[in-house]
């Protein structure tokens, strides 16, 4: 059985699955920016929802851009560890430091990731922040598809 060779999706192949829609990206304080789905209705109007479709035009087996990198480094708490096979250099907390979402949050810092999650649930980064510390887990990967305002209902609910 003989392997196909891999071809990234291109514009094309999302304008012929989301037809009537298109990527755009919102501009967060923070200078992030957060992919959007701009979706025109059969009224005239149009919304847009968060579009997890990821980056496109890459090849996976060199890997993706490095967005967040800058972001990491700049706090200071970590620091490159060249290892052996690994491409880039991997990052490393620095003795003593805890880089972590949770850490920044508890200590009032709002990271440029907690702006990205503002940004995306349309709501001020200053709301996402205390809730990324009190335990609700916000952010990729811990909501599994629930919005920072479901949490808040849903720890709301809980208490």
């Amino acid at each position: 059985m003989a392997s196909e060779t891999y071809a990234p999706l291109t514009e094309a192949d999302f304008e012929q699955s989301h037809p009537n829609s298109r990527k755009v990206y919102v501009e967060g304080a923070a200078g992030v920016r957060v992919p959007m789905r701009e979706i025109s209705l059969t009224n005239g109007e149009s919304i847009r929802v968060y579009d997890s479709s990821g980056p496109r035009g890459f090849d996976l087996h060199v890997g993706l851009p490095e967005l967040r990198r800058d972001w990491v480094l700049s706090r200071g708490d970590v620091g490159e560890e060249r290892r052996q096979g690994v491409p880039r250099p991997v990052l490393k907390a620095k003795a003593g430091q805890r880089p972590t979402q949770l850490h920044y949050a508890r200590n009032g810092v709002i990271t440029p990731e907690m702006e990205f999650i503002a940004t995306r649930e349309g709501l001020p980064a200053d709301f996402v922040g205390p809730y990324s510390g009190d335990g609700i887990k916000v952010g990729s990967g811990f909501l599994d598809g629930m919005g920072v305002a479901e949490a808040k209902a849903a720890a709301i609910a809980w208490l």
